[in-house]
């Protein structure tokens, strides 16, 4: 059934919706609390928020396109591991008529 190592679209496809669960862990929003700095006074203040306030902004962008692209993982690996069941099941439908053909009348 080919060769050695190689992997079923089935297999495949569940390997790619694990990742998609693994991308979705690994890609947390947690943006932590402002760092003392952000409340000094004056300018510094200013911009130490302002550069916190644009990291936040930036870690949600980065959440977010992970989470697209975990959701995209997902249905790449749930379409494969149903094309792996039709594949499985003409496969069996196949044998089956061979089988029918080679048997005496």
């Amino acid at each position: 059934m080919g060769e050695s190592g190689s992997v079923g679209l089935g297999t495949f496809g569940g390997r790619l919706i694990a990742a998609a669960g693994q991308v979705r862990a690994a890609a947390g929003p947690d943006t932590g609390a402002a760092p003392a700095c952000c409340a000094a006074p004056g300018s510094l203040g200013d911009l130490a928020a302002d550069l916190h306030r644009r990291w936040g902004i930036a870690v949600w962008q980065a959440h977010e396109a992970a989470e697209r692209a975990a959701d995209r993982l997902t249905d790449l690996g749930t379409d494969l591991g149903t094309a792996a069941a039709r594949y499985r099941d003409i496969d069996h439908q196949a044998a089956q008529a061979v089988r029918r053909a080679g048997e005496p009348r």
